[in-house]
């Protein structure tokens, strides 16, 4: 029987967290925040809308504060699903299927977002 003279911390020293968890968590929340805080906005603002039909809801993103809403909603919306995701896929993957997920759910994510700002500024700024 061998005897372990290693102190408990040395034992349990290399075998915790990477060290960045404590941003994730409270990006993941934040943006969670700011989520709860536009989704009524935005609900206020498609039903304000509604009756206008199709040409109404041109006419709230072409309004300051229903592009700005739509913008911070849609950025909000994208880095929360993509920061999920990474964590899932950090916790269940390990090796090159890691990194390639990684990739994917990053281009299509940003890819989308890019897209979804990009509409909202042509409509916003009427080009």
């Amino acid at each position: 029987m061998a005897t372990d003279f290693r102190t408990p911390m040395s034992r349990v020293k290399g075998h915790g967290s990477a060290g960045d968890g404590t941003h994730h968590y409270i990006a993941h929340r934040v943006s969670a925040i700011i989520l709860a805080i536009t989704v009524p906005l935005l609900i206020w603002g498609i039903m304000s809308a509604a009756p206008g039909g199709f040409d109404g809801f041109v006419e709230y993103i072409e309004s300051t504060f229903g592009a700005l809403t739509l913008l911070t909603f849609v950025s909000a919306a994208f880095f929360h699903g993509r920061s999920g995701l990474t964590e899932s896929i950090l916790d269940y993957f390990q090796g090159g299927k890691r990194m390639a997920l990684l990739l994917v759910a990053t281009l299509v994510s940003i890819g989308f977002w890019l897209l979804a700002v990009l509409s909202i500024l042509r409509i916003w700024l009427g080009a």
